[in-house]
């Protein structure tokens, strides 16, 4: 139960093996396109794994195979300035593989049906996470994080919504912070205030709208987005400080590569010819 080995038996059908503590993984050329390298990796063997007793889900079995020349994984999609929060690999790195697989399977599916596989992608993260023994409050923000920013149910601004409500919310429960610490005790209670009702009404909302899954990613965003926002800032700080010289150059040349438009001249009217003269 849980992450194990991939078997195939004569008829070419997997099976579940004896249980697996690591993946092997192939480092790749690091990409240096964007304002930060990025890393990618290949996974060497198939990774399987089975769901525990009592968790709802079929198949039973799953398996996220090994990528073939020319795929790779960034492991955990973590963006580099957040790796002071939380790192891209680590004791979830398997649930990030797994679930690797599982989006890109609802990425393939119908239009119906990719909606409720990545809604079951995301919830076997925050299985596979506890399986792993990452600590409850650490599975359920990441679960949290995925929903809120993963969620491709609907095009455009509504897809966004969950996650500008915990945004807000955030900020509006550190002014009430910064408010109390500085004696404002009337703006204070009317942000905290508005806090809780931004997160009632956000998840009330979703709710109605049959997306529990959204109502409890949003109550678990808002409680958890100011715990981490502090770390949050540090770390991008931290990254503008060290990076920053990096980031600039790469800025620089962004904008000097671009080609630059010459005016298109105009050829005029083609001639005109002339009735043919006799010799």
């Amino acid at each position: 139960m849980g992450f194990v080995h991939v078997l195939y038996n004569d008829q070419g059908n997997v099976e579940p093996g004896w249980p697996k503590a690591t993946v092997r993984l192939e480092h790749l050329e690091p990409s240096n396109d964007g304002p930060f390298t990025k890393v990618r990796w290949r996974m060497l063997d198939d990774l399987g794994y089975e769901l525990p007793d009592g968790v709802a889900g079929e198949p039973r079995f799953l398996v996220a195979p090994a990528h073939t020349i020319g795929t790779s994984t960034d492991l955990a999609s973590v963006p580099p300035w957040l790796w002071g929060v939380i790192a891209s690999f680590g004791q979830h790195t398997m649930a990030a593989l797994l679930h690797d697989q599982l989006c890109e399977d609802a990425r393939t599916a119908g239009v119906r049906a990719s909606r409720d596989l990545r809604r079951e992608a995301d919830r076997l993260f925050r299985v596979a996470l506890t399986d792993l023994d990452v600590p409850a409050p650490r599975a359920w923000l990441m679960w949290a994080a995925v929903r809120l920013f993963g969620e491709a149910d609907q095009p455009g601004p509504v897809a966004t919504a969950p996650a500008s409500v915990v945004l807000v919310t955030t900020i509006a429960m550190w002014t009430a912070v910064v408010m109390a610490l500085v004696g404002v005790s009337d703006v204070a209670v009317r942000a905290l205030v508005a806090a809780l009702g931004i997160i009632v009404l956000g998840a009330l909302t979703t709710a109605f709208r049959g997306r529990n899954d959204l109502a409890a990613a949003i109550v678990v965003g808002s409680i958890g987005g100011p715990i981490v926002a502090p770390a949050l800032i540090v770390s991008l700080l931290s990254v503008l400080v060290l990076d920053g010289p990096a980031l600039l150059a790469w800025g620089i040349r962004k904008l000097a590569s671009k080609p630059s438009r010459s005016p298109v001249e105009d050829p005029g009217a083609p001639p005109r010819m002339g009735p043919m003269q006799s010799a």
